[in-house]
């Protein structure tokens, strides 16, 4: 029996201590889900002038309001989709003639900005190309552009 004790304890000590292994690399499967909403709300659609005398230029005191009310970001772009069916689009900083206009646009915070501030060169909305706002096309400054 006094040689079967310390038997057992070795049995006891080597039977707890033992070596665990594992492979050197394992996968692991992984899903991620990405909740976007895209949502762009915009008032006074669409925006309508008063009757402009020929020759001049008028600016909206209303414009419309574009909010992003969506979590992704978004790119704007304008274009004219509709117009008399006896006008054409002035499409160039030249200038205009009879039953042909140019519409200019700007994306800003600043309210009634006036017609000084409009850029031939970037803020003019065609007929035949979509123009995607920037920083200099349809913008004032980097505000709301």
């Amino acid at each position: 029996m006094k040689r079967l004790i310390p038997i057992l304890a070795f049995l006891a000590i080597v039977g707890f201590i033992t070596q665990a292994e594992a492979a050197p690399t394992d996968t692991c499967g992984m899903s991620v889900t990405v909740l976007v909403t895209a949502s762009v709300s915009v008032t006074d659609e669409p925006l309508a002038f008063q009757t402009v005398s020929a020759g001049t230029s008028d600016v909206s005191d209303s414009g419309c309001t574009v909010t992003n009310d969506g979590s992704a970001l978004s790119y704007y772009k304008l274009k004219i989709t509709d117009k008399p069916a006896t006008w054409s689009v002035k499409e160039d900083a030249g200038t205009t003639v009879w039953n042909q206009f140019r519409l200019l646009a700007l994306f800003t915070s600043t309210a009634s900005p006036g017609s000084g501030v409009f850029d031939t060169a970037d803020d003019m909305v065609k007929q035949t190309a979509e123009t995607t706002a920037s920083s200099t096309a349809y913008a004032i400054t980097l505000v709301g552009a």
